[in-house]
């Protein structure tokens, strides 16, 4: 899943450029008004726009809890922490506070296997990739609107914010900000023989 038909040139508009360009910065073509300091700009964006759809893909492939909510199998109350102690001493190793969190039941038929996810919130996280997300859909319409709409005539002299990404900013928004992402526990049912 390296997304290198991002990379792959195609013609539009007397115009050699990557499907990237054409999808995130359609109507940037032109050597003569976009110079070259731009088109390496638009080539390492590409480059770090690959990096947010893999980011995208992988959070929205996780459909448990999902699937959790569609079907209203949410579990109440959820866990407020967990605490790890030595088991000698009974004094605490470790402790993680799970009160900003969700849990969601599951139920594997095939095992017939109960379990119980519980997932931290990650508000930063949410609020850095929903940016991502809107910026990407921004570039994608507003030029668009610029380059097959009406807007050229009614507004010749009209500025437009373009939107460039670089990794260091999808590196931070990318990032996970709790120190646990999800626990799993589960209970089965064992048959004696």
């Amino acid at each position: 899943m390296k997304l290198n038909f991002l990379d792959e040139m195609i013609d539009f508009l007397d115009h050699k450029v990557s499907i990237g360009h054409y999808l995130f910065y359609v109507g940037t073509f032109s050597k003569e008004k976009f110079n070259e300091e731009y088109q390496d700009s638009v080539k390492k964006s590409i480059e770090s726009i690959k990096k947010i759809i893999k980011t995208i893909a992988t959070d929205f492939s996780k459909r448990d809890e999902y699937n959790a909510n569609k079907h209203t199998m949410r579990v109440f109350p959820s866990f407020n922490s967990i605490h790890i102690l030595d088991a000698d001493t009974m004094e605490e190793q470790i402790n993680f506070d799970l009160s900003n969190s969700a849990s969601y039941q599951i139920y594997n038929d095939k095992e017939k296997e109960t379990i119980v996810k519980t997932k931290l919130f990650d508000p930063e996280r949410d609020f850095k990739m929903t940016r991502i997300c809107s910026r990407l859909i921004y570039n994608m319409v507003e030029l668009r609107s610029i380059v097959f709409g009406d807007r050229k005539e009614k507004n010749g002299n009209e500025k437009v914010a373009l939107i460039l990404f670089n990794q260091e900013n999808i590196e931070d928004s990318i990032k996970h900000n709790v120190k646990i992402q999800d626990l799993s526990f589960s209970s089965k049912l064992i048959k004696r023989q």
